[in-house]
């Protein structure tokens, strides 16, 4: 059964979504680019998918991968990574 690349991420096996959509070379380097700044180490397997085939595709839901691409999204991982809560912010008040 085909399954979602991003499904480590958002549990989306478990529900039911919408089809899986096939992405190339400008998809799998949007999510490599995604996975250094989450940190997870799955750019490496997509880095190999790309090494590896011709025709490199990797099989993901669109919600999903626009979720993970986002810039949003990877601006908070980023935050977290340096330890940072991304909804909080500081404000020096000077009277």
């Amino acid at each position: 059964m085909d399954e979602c690349f991003l499904s480590f991420k958002f549990d989306c096996g478990s529900r039911k979504k919408p089809t899986l959509s096939k992405g190339g070379r400008d998809r799998i380097q949007s999510m490599i680019d995604s996975s250094k700044d989450y940190g997870d180490g799955k750019h490496v397997e997509l880095q190999q998918i790309l090494d590896t085939s011709q025709n490199p595709t990797v099989l993901y839901h669109r919600d999903c991968a626009s979720t993970y691409c986002s810039t949003k999204s990877r601006e908070k991982a980023k935050l977290a990574k340096r330890g940072m809560h991304p909804f909080i912010v500081i404000i020096n008040l000077h009277c």
